[in-house]
């Protein structure tokens, strides 16, 4: 069986500090047995909304053809999007990301906007998405109208060092289920930095070459976020991460050319190139990584490739990657055909 990617990694091999080591260790310990219980019910309005934001041709680099394709009259594609779900329709399969919202007041949310709820200790403030491993249950699906619970807990936390200093890696586990019993489950993972800007006073990335891909792709599709995705995308989620929409926050705090694609609507947009592409496939499973950032206003070209591992079991390498060629984000997902 192949390696599976693993969801946190950390840039260089030299370990962190004692005391960010003692630090962190201390906090785990006092998290451990906490757990945290939402309730939602997914509505029809929420996943039209969504499926609008993310459809390839609505962040279609070239605006005015896709503003003509869109305006023409009988297009199939504006009247797909503007249909409201049925109740009982099964969501998308990152729709989950729109749910359960941080029911945080404004006071209690960290300096960067983000909630505090599974956050490390000062001086571990600043919070960037790693990635996860999302597990679906292919004959309970979420649906459209079905209220749904989702269970966090803390499954554990790490402190490493990184290319831009001593960093903590934080995994929890998000488990939802239905009336029918377990739908999905997430383990999300969160990398928090110090507070302070790299001695450059520039966020480090990896370089575009060191992150390039070079296999071929089997389908993919370019798409271009914009200010508004982003404040889309921000409004369904309700995220209130500064780094999306906050020009000063994101140059003058972060150190970043600019606003940053959310890491879960690259992935969301990842597993909707699946979906188009996969028709009578279910996925069961999808692990990926967050390899480097991707600003706002630049394209985006969305990859998968079909492959198989040493048993003979199929799978779809699935990556995005940047302008300048550099790999955004990479994972692989796991299905089963339909019956």
């Amino acid at each position: 069986m192949r390696a599976r990617l693993l969801a946190t990694q950390a840039v260089g091999g030299t370990g962190a500090s004692s005391a960010s080591v003692a630090l962190v260790e201390q906090w785990r310990a006092s998290r451990q047995n906490d757990s945290q219980v939402s309730t939602d019910t997914p509505t029809a309005s929420t996943q039209q909304l969504l499926a609008m934001t993310i459809h390839p041709l609505a962040l279609s680099p070239d605006r005015e053809s896709a503003a003509l394709a869109l305006s023409t009259p009988g297009s199939s594609t504006m009247s797909e999007l503007l249909v409201l779900p049925a109740a009982g329709t099964p969501l998308h399969p990152a729709a989950h990301l729109t749910m359960f919202p941080l029911r945080t007041p404004e006071p209690m949310l960290a300096a960067d906007g983000y909630d505090a709820d599974w956050s490390p200790p000062k001086p571990f403030t600043r919070r960037m998405w790693a990635g996860g491993v999302i597990e679906w249950q292919p004959h309970n699906p979420l649906r459209v109208g079905q209220p749904a619970t989702m269970t966090s807990r803390l499954l554990d936390a790490v402190a490493k060092r990184t290319g831009r200093g001593d960093a903590v890696f934080v995994s929890i586990e998000k488990r939802i289920e239905n009336t029918a019993g377990e739908a999905m489950r997430e383990q999300r993972s969160y990398v928090y930095l110090e507070h302070a800007l790299p001695a450059s006073g520039r966020a480090s990335e990896p370089s575009a070459r060191s992150s390039k891909r070079s296999a071929s792709s089997d389908f993919h599709v370019t798409v271009h976020p914009t200010t508004m995705t982003l404040f889309r995308y921000s409004a369904l989620t309700f995220n209130s991460h500064l780094i999306h929409y906050d020009q000063g926050y994101a140059t003058d705090v972060e150190g970043y050319p600019g606003c940053l694609v959310h890491g879960p609507l690259t992935c969301t947009m990842l597993l909707d190139l699946f979906r188009r592409n996969a028709p009578g496939k279910t996925l069961t499973r999808f692990a990926y990584r967050a390899v480097s950032p991707v600003v706002v206003g630049q394209d985006m070209t969305l990859h998968g490739k079909w492959a198989v591992d040493g048993e003979n079991k199929p799978y779809c390498e699935l990556w995005a990657t940047r302008a300048d060629g550099a790999v955004a984000m990479k994972g692989t997902a796991e299905y089963t055909d339909a019956a």
